[in-house]
């Protein structure tokens, strides 16, 4: 068979067969392989083999002292190969403490010898040199980036800490607190408004979903408060620049009873609109506070024995009833009245029997006259009432006046003896005799003392044209 040129190509680049073929094989692992394979038998037939053999094992020596930092490992014959190993001893040493050098952070670092070798690793060290350098540069930066996120998480792990410590607090202070917070929406609708547990305790309300909208809260105001709800409405319609609220009101609460309220708060505006948009506020309930405050009006405006209003709530009535009936083109009667021989009871029977006998007194005037009359005692044993009259005649007028003193005539028991009660009664009607509330009542004055001088147990009209008289044994 004909050879192709490839073939006689391949043959002539094998090594020959035999006992050579092996010998190179073994000669290749000795420069390539990390653990050379066994000698040939057939390198002891050759001495040139066996020199062959010592020189590549001894390159082979110094490559791995070389690899373990030892560049002047000893080559003790001539030629061209030691030449080489020996110039490449001294320049792997360079390269190896190039390598070094660089490993512990000296970039600026290049070889001492020419050639394509020194080339490549100097480009190499140039490189690394760079690449070092902007990882460095970047490591900088990292590391500023990092520094600024851990203060960034710190600020915000405090800033959340003392949020949440602000908001225990405010929970602590709205729980412990007497007041209900409110916090309403007025722009969106479908924004559920807050209110705290406080708030619904204070307003007997369990439910937050059974409140009205804010702008309904006036259906629950007491009738007599409304006017003093203006303000809290003014301020919710954007009627006043005022943004802070404070009223004093009676609002029906969820049990159906009113209570007194003290409502304190700010209504914001929208920054666009300028129109109301948000309201925050306080309510505290002050219904003992009014109680409180009612009662120590009544005692400075009512009498401590009878209960019954003194003089000087009598005198403020006495004002407003004359402007009413002014006002109104009515009449009004002023009546005094003094108990008959009262003196006689506190001598006879002691002050404690005459105390008894005039809460009596009291308690049948009340019972004797309207709710639209007024009763007073203006001290000791003298008592006046105001009679409001549509109709200003003397026998409307006497109807009243007979209804009273019939009241008053019933036996009363003082102790363990049975009293009667008589009274004198002095009459002047407004705008008849006069229109003076001071005028009226020194009027009506003049007038008990006719009544007195007449016999006591009657009645009697001030008369412009009756002579003026006193008699003094009738007091």
């Amino acid at each position: 068979m004909k050879e192709t040129p490839y073939e006689t190509q391949k043959t002539a680049s094998e090594p020959p067969e035999g006992p050579c073929k092996r010998a190179f094989a073994y000669f290749l692992s000795l420069i390539m392989d990390p653990v050379p394979i066994p000698s040939p038998d057939c390198l002891t037939e050759s001495s040139e083999a066996a020199e062959l053999e010592d020189a590549l094992t001894l390159l082979r020596t110094a490559i791995e002292q070389a690899q373990l930092g030892n560049f002047s490992y000893p080559i003790p014959f001539q030629g061209a190969l030691p030449q080489a190993l020996k110039a490449m001893q001294l320049k792997m040493k360079q390269i190896m403490t190039m390598v070094q050098r660089i490993a512990e952070g000296n970039m600026d670092q290049c070889l001492g010898f020419e050639g394509p070798l020194a080339q490549l690793f100097n480009g190499m060290a140039e490189s690394l040199a760079s690449l070092v350098s902007e990882l460095n540069n970047r490591q900088f930066e990292l590391e500023a980036i990092r520094e600024q996120l851990e203060y960034e998480g710190y600020l915000r792990e405090l800033a959340e800490f003392k949020l949440k410590e602000e908001a225990e607090r405010w929970r602590l202070a709205l729980e412990c607190g007497q007041d209900g917070l409110w916090d309403i929406d007025l722009i969106d609708p479908d924004k559920p408004p807050f209110f705290s547990q406080k708030f619904l305790e204070l307003i007997k309300v369990s439910d937050p979903e059974d409140l009205p909208p804010i702008n309904l809260w006036f259906d629950y105001v007491h009738p007599e408060d409304m006017v003093a709800a203006n303000p809290l409405r003014d301020a919710l319609n954007g009627e006043t620049p005022e943004e802070r609220f404070c009223v004093e009101l009676r609002m029906r609460c969820g049990d159906g009873t009113h209570r007194w309220f003290h409502l304190e708060g700010f209504v914001f505006r929208d920054s666009d609109s300028n129109s109301p948009a948000r309201t925050i506020g306080l309510i505290t309930d002050i219904q003992e506070r009014k109680e409180k405050e009612a009662l120590i009006s009544h005692k400075a405006t009512h009498d401590a024995l009878t209960g019954l209003p003194n003089r000087a709530l009598f005198n403020e009535k006495l004002n407003n009833l004359v402007m009413a009936a002014q006002q109104r083109g009515t009449f009004l009667a002023i009546v005094m009245m003094d108990l008959d021989k009262f003196k006689q009871v506190n001598d006879t029977l002691g002050h404690h029997a005459g105390d008894l006998l005039l809460i009596e007194v009291g308690k049948r005037l009340s019972s004797s006259t309207r709710e639209s009359d007024v009763v007073a005692r203006l001290g000791g044993d003298e008592f006046a009432m105001l009679l409001p009259f549509k109709a200003g005649c003397k026998k409307t007028i006497s109807v009243s006046l007979e209804r009273i003193m019939e009241a008053l005539r019933q036996t009363v028991m003082l102790e363990t003896v049975e009293y009667k009660i008589t009274a004198s009664l002095g009459v002047a009607v407004y705008p008849t005799d006069g229109s003076d509330p001071v005028e009226l009542l020194k009027r009506a004055d003049e007038a008990l003392y006719w009544a007195k001088n007449a016999g006591r147990n009657e009645y009697a009209f001030w008369d412009p044209n009756a002579p003026a008289q006193k008699d003094e044994e009738a007091l």
